[in-house]
């Protein structure tokens, strides 16, 4: 043997891996309930038009800012296009500072229903524990 191959035999090289069980934790928690009013109805007896008024209570440990009705990724679940849309202070269309929400629908999707998206504007998130009515809309259903 060579004095090269005879370094190669004697170096051990020890490789050891362990795995370290991490705790589980929640960074994050988004929770909310809302109870939907129906305020009032006016139209006619054959094309009524129902009044509607939302209450979001924040029930997780982070702030919202934003609350959506009858949305989920890529579809839209109101049957009809929302009318009348109002929000509370400080609340209304994302990115803007207009007091009227967005609504959403996917003109590409001939089965896309609606949604309405409201924001809070600036600083007027909704906190932990807290609930915020005035989330307010008309649809003939």
């Amino acid at each position: 043997m060579t004095q090269h191959a005879d370094k190669r035999k004697k170096r051990n090289i020890n490789y050891s891996a362990s795995i370290e069980t991490l705790e589980s934790r929640t960074l994050l928690s988004e929770s909310a309930t809302a109870q939907l009013s129906l305020v009032s109805t006016s139209g006619t007896d054959t094309s009524p038009i129902y009044n509607y008024d939302i209450t979001v209570t924040n029930t997780g440990t982070t702030n919202l800012g934003t609350y959506w009705l009858g949305w989920a990724p890529g579809e839209n679940f109101l049957p009809d296009n929302p009318t009348n849309l109002g929000g509370p202070s400080g609340w209304g269309a994302t990115g803007s500072t207009s007091s009227t929400p967005v609504i959403t629908h996917t003109v590409s999707n001939a089965g896309d229903g609606y949604g309405i998206q409201w924001a809070a504007l600036g600083a007027n998130l909704l906190s932990p524990g807290h609930s915020l009515s005035g989330f307010t809309f008309s649809s003939p259903r």
